[in-house]
């Protein structure tokens, strides 16, 4: 499981229009959330970018480096002026050692499906994450499924992922993660022009009607 190093400060203003001039500052607000209350933190943004990089799109533990204290987390939430593309707040959870978790695992899909490959199908990727259960000694940074023998008109479940050591998935069994599936077919769109037909929707009943009809 990915670690990452962010360094952090504490918070010490909280009167109103506190955040906004630690934003002027290049500073980041944040509160991290744990089993003893919630802790006021403050960070650099370029401390936060690079972390925000070096995680990805993967699970992660955040290590908070707050002077000689360092705490274990999870990135839980954080807020995004898209139009600036500033950071404006962020919220971690902390995590113990030793205590279960439930978090959000992405699902990275690997190879190309037989259906694709040799049947002209199309791979639809319906969920892109599950919910899991693990002591975060267990905890992976993702899923991976192979789809290389899904074939046409089949689908992979949640009860078809590969189990991993220590870890649950939460996430209803039945859960569709991929498809694959025909591609769009013209066929009827062809049949409807030869014929000359459309379609017309009359007190909520579908007729045949001729496009040769003034």
């Amino acid at each position: 499981m990915k670690k990452i190093r962010l360094i952090v400060e504490k918070r010490e203003e909280k009167r109103s229009g506190a955040c906004g001039r630690l934003r002027k500052r290049g500073l980041i607000p944040a509160v991290l959330y744990g089993r003893s209350g919630a802790k006021n933190l403050q960070m650099s943004v370029a401390n936060f970018r690079q972390m925000m990089q070096m995680k990805g799109d993967s699970a992660s533990f955040i290590e908070l480096v707050c002077g000689h204290e360092n705490s274990l987390a999870m990135l839980q939430a954080y807020q995004r002026n898209p139009r600036e593309d500033h950071y404006i707040h962020v919220d971690f959870k902390e995590i113990d050692a030793h205590e279960t978790l439930r978090t959000t695992l992405p699902i990275r899909v690997l190879g190309e499906a037989e259906g694709v490959k040799n049947y002209g199908g199309i791979l639809e990727i319906l969920n892109h994450s599950l919910v899991v259960e693990c002591l975060p000694e267990n905890l992976p940074e993702c899923v991976e499924l192979t789809v290389d023998n899904l074939q046409l008109g089949h689908s992979i479940h949640v009860k078809d992922l590969p189990p991993i050591q220590g870890v649950t998935y939460k996430t209803p069994s039945d859960v569709v993660i991929v498809s694959c599936v025909k591609v769009a077919e013209e066929e009827e769109a062809s049949k409807t022009e030869a014929s000359g037909a459309t379609e017309a929707t009359v007190d909520g009943k579908t007729e045949a009607k001729s496009s040769k009809e003034s």
